[in-house]
């Protein structure tokens, strides 16, 4: 199982400004934020599994995390509070780990984000029907983070601006089986 694989990142990788952390084992993902001193952003996405088998590691990797990917599920189990709604356990969480934003996926209902100065809601992209909706959050993640690196800001209105490409590669993600619309040109580029 991939829980004996250590990472081992090539140079170029050590020295990214952006760090996407996939869903993965915490203690993995914390060997390969270590090997990466020039990081500026670490976006974190997480599973359920992880959230209740390893907490004391994912504590950890939350406290430097800059940007968390999570549904609402997943907020849930972090921070649980019954009774609480989701974007009052999304603004705790912001305090609790000092994040930059949290990223809350509500798959075909868009997105929202949550910083510390505010909530904004982006709605999904609209495009072909659903084939596959496995992948939709990693590819939100990496049209967002990608953009942002365009964009070389972070701040709250460089998320608005690079959620347009996060929503669009999340529709293309879905719109296919596997990688096939992520391969070619972004729907609607010239």
């Amino acid at each position: 199982m991939y829980l004996d694989w250590r990472p081992d990142l090539p140079s170029a990788a050590r020295s990214s400004e952006i760090l996407f952390l996939g869903s993965m084992h915490p203690a993995r993902q914390l060997e390969i934020l270590d090997q990466c001193p020039s990081v500026q952003l670490v976006a974190l996405d997480t599973m359920r599994d992880f959230i209740t088998s390893n907490r004391a590691e994912l504590d950890q990797l939350l406290l430097r995390t800059t940007m968390l990917f999570a549904n609402e599920a997943e907020l849930r189990a972090l921070l649980p509070s019954p009774g609480s709604a989701v974007l009052s356990l999304a603004r705790e969480a912001v305090v609790l780990w000092n994040l930059r934003t949290i990223i809350l996926k509500l798959g075909a209902h868009g997105a929202v984000a949550i910083s510390p100065d505010g909530i904004r809601e982006y709605p999904a992209a609209t495009g072909p029907k659903v084939v596959d909706p496995t992948g939709a959050g990693d590819a939100l993640a990496g049209g967002l983070l990608g953009r942002l690196a365009q964009i070389g800001r972070m701040d709250d209105s460089a998320v608005d601006l690079a959620m347009t490409d996060g929503a669009a590669a999340a529709r293309a993600a879905i719109s296919a089986f596997g990688v096939q619309r992520l391969l070619g040109p972004a729907p609607g580029s010239a």
